[in-house]
């Protein structure tokens, strides 16, 4: 969601607001708070914008969420439909080759807010991204989810 009314490139400084982590269990430590934090300043500080601990053009609220319970998924090659079953071991492999069972991790789904608001504290920017990932969460899963958001920052003219 993008406000087409708004000059992007007037946009110069941010100032994030607020971030938070949802989890439907366990707790969140700081240190995941602090972690996304950095990431999505990093992220707009690629995007060209100064980090003002005053007043600043825009401020920026991140809200992630992370819903655990989904089954495990085996991790060992790439399944594939064959005999009326489902199989997971590549199919090139050989029966003389030795065999290990697949190692398992669990996913989950994982939900990412970024909303950008100007003065009169309007969202202008907000990008909303719902993907399965690892659990927990890496620093890998969370990069793919903002290459994803911030291509779309800023957001092209309206036609």
């Amino acid at each position: 969601m993008a406000d087409h009314a708004v000059d992007y490139d007037s946009i110069l400084t941010f100032r994030i607001d607020r971030v938070s982590i949802i989890r439907n269990s366990g707790d969140v430590s700081q240190a995941n708070l602090d972690d996304l934090r950095e990431i999505v300043r990093g992220y707009l500080l690629r995007e060209k914008l100064r980090e003002s601990k005053d007043a600043a053009d825009v401020l920026v609220t991140v809200t992630a969420g992370v819903e655990s319970g989904l089954q495990n998924r085996d991790l060992q090659g790439m399944p594939y439909y064959e005999g009326n079953q489902w199989h997971i071991l590549p199919r090139e492999e050989k029966e003389t080759d030795p065999v290990t069972p697949p190692t398992t991790g669990k996913v989950g789904e994982g939900s990412l807010q970024i909303d950008i608001r100007g003065e009169d504290n309007r969202v202008i920017w907000r990008a909303t991204l719902r993907d399965v990932v690892n659990l927990p969460p890496s620093r890998d899963d969370l990069a793919r989810a903002l290459d994803q958001v911030f291509a779309h920052y800023p957001p092209p003219p309206k036609q």
